[in-house]
């Protein structure tokens, strides 16, 4: 019965890898979320504007 050491430097590094890979995943899933949330709130912003004047002259 022959027993498989597992490579253990192979191993680190995927797991490195991995890692670095989940911290880009997650930065980039916070930056959606804030530019989603920003697009959101900059379509409810309520627009009032309002328009005094002594005359109202049509020109034709």
């Amino acid at each position: 019965m022959s027993e498989q050491r597992p490579d253990w430097q192979a191993i680190v590094e995927r797991l490195e890898k991995l890692e670095k890979q989940n911290r880009r995943m997650m930065q980039a899933g916070a930056l959606i979320l804030v530019v989603a949330a920003s697009v959101l709130l900059m379509g409810q912003a309520p627009s009032y504007r309002v328009v005094e004047a002594n005359e109202f002259v049509l020109g034709m």
